[in-house]
């Protein structure tokens, strides 16, 4: 079964009984089913995808590309901060990408309202001028976060933006991270630098 992100808290919502349904019965003739989706962020997606970027011959000597690298920095960052607000925040559950997605929207806002600021001349621009800055961050002014890199167009939406494939087996009472899903069909070339093509 293949299904969109509304499948993000799936793994959290299902019971016992749902459980057995999925895992289903042979000698019925009761297929199991595996649930897989893309999901906004996994938190396995960035260490995964350095370790095959790295046991790939065809890479060795290299150092792995800026996407990868800076995409498992935010992640770290994030586990980190997790870890030291873990008594005043609660549990943290990361799987879903819920929280990773939170934290990206927190940069992205720290990234775009100082840019607002500068631009605009004002302590405090108007939504107009802050929507306006958001098409600006890509290249060197992108967003590092710990879903991958956010490189927004000039309508604000974003490009190429890495979606985590994930799955959840029959058995399993977690999500499994199987790969990123790029919407432009790759991932990021080593000289993109999250730069927006002129017709993206």
């Amino acid at each position: 079964m293949i299904t969109g992100s509304d499948a993000t808290t799936l793994d959290q919502l299902l019971d016992d009984r749902h459980r057995a349904l999925l895992r289903g019965d042979p000698g019925s003739g009761k297929p199991s089913v595996t649930i897989r989706y893309a999901a906004p962020a996994h938190p396995d997606a960035w260490s995964t995808e350095l370790r095959r970027w790295q046991r790939d011959p065809g890479h060795k000597g290299q150092s792995p590309p800026l996407y990868l690298r800076e995409a498992q920095d935010a992640m770290d960052a994030l586990r980190r901060g997790i870890t030291e607000q873990a008594g005043a925040i609660g549990d943290a559950y990361l799987d879903d990408g819920r929280t990773i997605v939170t934290y990206d929207v927190v940069l992205t806002a720290a990234r775009a309202l100082p840019r607002a600021v500068h631009t605009s001349g004002e302590e405090a621009p108007s939504a107009d001028r802050i929507r306006k800055d958001l098409g600006k961050l890509n290249a060197d002014l992108r967003v590092r976060g710990a879903g991958g890199w956010i490189c927004l167009t000039n309508a604000g939406n974003p490009y190429n933006k890495a979606l985590s494939v994930v799955h959840l087996a029959p058995g399993s009472k977690r999500l499994t991270f199987e790969g990123v899903a790029w919407p432009t069909g790759r991932a990021p070339a080593r000289e993109d630098d999250c730069v927006i093509p002129a017709h993206p």
